[in-house]
């Protein structure tokens, strides 16, 4: 079922306020079969608003409309919905005595008159409970049109106002069913031809491709129930194709299948960070249960904590320098034997914006892992803003050993 979103509020609009419910909406519709084909952000004007709808009706089955719901003098969601639909509003009786009752019982006084307001309704309209706020949705279905579907702005009360609005809106012909596959260690130019080819095969499954600077390209596969089989087909084929790539078919978390993957096989865990500052131990330390598999981590960001905390001569740091492959591989080696680690992983670099050379430029990061049975050492050079490049080391290790594991 073809839907459209209308996302209304000036304090979007000024850049004063995050706008957060299309996202949301969509990520609980879409897997029920309901596709999104378009969706605005718009001011609240009755004009603009007017205009919204009357387009989105011509080709959706159902217009979502959030905000413009509250008692103030910019909340014409509901004006602009009548002169479209030709519908009068009416006060609900009842609502409003609720309200009043409520508004007393609170704060003592009589109910502001703007706060009547929000007991108007779409005559003919289904009236949606919100249990976080005075402001309820409404459904409003037409056989000739659009059904309408109008909801709170603020994010709590929209998401407790939509699970109540799934009970009462018309329910798509078609289930969908979705399968994710991700990918670590290649890019999405490397993608992108099997997929045209898998496309031509598969004309019914839709291929979405999402990039991730930190962890890798996602795919995302929808289709019909019917066509599920060929969502399986195509999905092997990637994970065939990209074998040691494709960490996950089923849309699993890449932290948590690596913490899995450690733990299978029982292996402990350990960090030294330099230029990332614990953001590699703060990922690893974000899966629920790792305590069985990672041990600790130290952050030796001065060259003196490296000597201390993790005993790199001097004659090292003085010779090779602290971002290097050889003081990266001693960090490495070194803190798996602080914490009695079977693995510790070690990155050193230059996040920025200062401390490049013209020898060492900026982004410049190696990164070591060292096990009981192999060493390996990277260089890279990251790019973006301090934190991105902090980020982008932290993940790259990271699948690194990913990679390491899945060849072992």
């Amino acid at each position: 079922m073809n839907i459209g979103i209308i996302c209304t509020g000036d304090e979007i609009t000024e850049g004063l306020v995050q706008e957060q419910n299309l996202y949301y909406i969509a990520k609980e519709l879409a897997p029920l079969g309901y596709r999104v084909i378009e969706a605005v952000v718009i001011r609240d004007e009755i004009e603009l608003i007017v205009k919204a709808v009357e387009r989105l009706r011509e080709s959706c089955r159902l217009v979502v409309i959030t905000g413009g719901l509250g008692p103030t003098f910019d909340d014409v969601t509901l004006e602009a919905l009548s002169i479209v639909t030709g519908i009068p509003l009416e006060d609900d009786v009842s609502y409003l005595e609720e309200l009043t009752k409520r508004f007393s019982s609170r704060y003592g006084r009589e109910i502001p008159e703007q706060l009547r307001h929000q007991a108007r309704t779409l005559r003919g309209s289904i009236p949606i409970e919100n249990p976080s706020g005075s402001a309820r949705g409404l459904f409003f279905t037409n056989e000739h049109h659009a059904d309408y579907l109008v909801m709170p702005g603020p994010p709590h009360e929209l998401r407790e106002v939509l699970a109540n609005a799934l009970q009462v809106i018309r329910k798509p012909e078609h289930i969908l069913v979705r399968r994710t596959i991700g990918f670590v260690e290649v890019t999405e130019a490397e993608i992108s031809p099997i997929l045209e080819s898998l496309r031509r095969r598969f004309p019914h499954v839709r291929m979405i491709t999402r990039a991730d600077y930190a962890i890798g390209p996602t795919v995302f596969l929808i289709a019909r129930e019917e066509h599920s089989k060929d969502i399986q087909r195509v999905a092997k084929e990637l994970s065939e194709r990209f074998r040691g790539f494709a960490f996950t078919t089923r849309g699993e978390d890449f932290l948590g299948l690596l913490v899995d993957r450690l733990r299978g096989r029982g292996l402990t865990l350990s960090t030294a960070e330099s230029c990332t500052g614990g953001m590699l131990s703060s990922a690893l330390v974000s899966v629920p249960g790792v305590s069985d598999t990672f041990l600790g981590g130290v952050t030796t960001y001065s060259n003196t904590s490296k000597l201390s905390v993790l005993g790199i001569s001097k004659d090292l740091i003085d010779k090779h320098g602290a971002v290097s492959k050889e003081c990266a591989a001693v960090m490495a080696e070194n803190v798996s034997g602080v914490f009695s680690a079977d693995v510790g992983l070690a990155i050193t670099g230059i996040a920025g914006p200062t401390g490049a050379t013209s020898n060492k430029p900026l982004g410049l990061v190696y990164s070591a892992i060292h096990s009981r049975i192999r060493q390996e050492i990277y260089e890279s050079v990251y790019t973006g803003t301090r934190h991105n490049i902090m980020t982008k080391a932290s993940y790259g290790l990271l699948k690194k050993l990913w990679r390491m594991l899945f060849r072992q």
